[in-house]
């Protein structure tokens, strides 16, 4: 095997491993999403856990949703 050769093979490891490693984050909010039965709506899993989170901290404090009745 020729040195450029090698170095072809290492740079493309190199770059699909950061490839892979830049994922990591969107794999695990779509894990945790599905985990939370989150998975079966037509958004994206990001939007989702946002706007869950958001409407239990204004549930928390007493903030009314629209169409809400009391």
């Amino acid at each position: 095997m020729s040195i450029r050769r090698a170095l072809l093979s290492v740079s493309v490891g190199i770059l699909v491993g950061a490839v892979a490693i830049g994922l990591l984050p969107f794999l695990a909010v779509l894990s945790w999403a599905e985990l939370s039965g989150l998975a079966e709506m037509d958004s994206s899993p990001i939007f989702l856990l946002f706007n869950k989170l958001y409407r239990k901290n204004r549930a928390a404090n007493g903030v009314r949703e629209e169409g809400e009745s009391e």
